[in-house]
């Protein structure tokens, strides 16, 4: 997803919103280490393509640094099929538990299940 028509969001960016960009498997750069330091995060809500790969390996290098992930399944996709998609979702299940994997109607509706 390196062009900028790939790039798009769905949204648009508000002034204070930061992007950081990604050049491997997981996002946490240096940057974006240095804002989740200086910033404290305790969790963080991960949503992305590639659940099997790109998203797996953010959960745990957040994981590994302390910080909670918390996995929007029904935001996150995989080019690699619906078996891989499922084996990622039983590896961040087991790994992370239940109560971490949510659907983001959960999430805007005040939920936490």
């Amino acid at each position: 997803m390196m062009s900028p028509e790939d790039q798009n969001l769905v949204l648009p960016l508000m002034d204070k919103d930061m992007v950081f960009d990604k050049t491997s498997y997981s996002p946490l750069t240096d940057d974006f280490l240095d804002f989740l330091t200086k910033e404290r995060f305790d969790a963080a809500y991960i949503c992305g393509i590639e659940t099997d790969s790109c998203v797996l390996a953010t959960a745990f290098a957040l994981f590994d640094m302390g910080i909670k992930p918390i996995i929007i399944i029904d935001c996150c996709a995989t080019c690699a099929g619906d078996e891989l998609q499922s084996a990622a979702i039983m590896i961040m299940d087991r790994a992370f538990g239940k109560e971490n994997i949510k659907m983001l109607n959960d999430l805007c509706n005040g939920g936490n299940g």
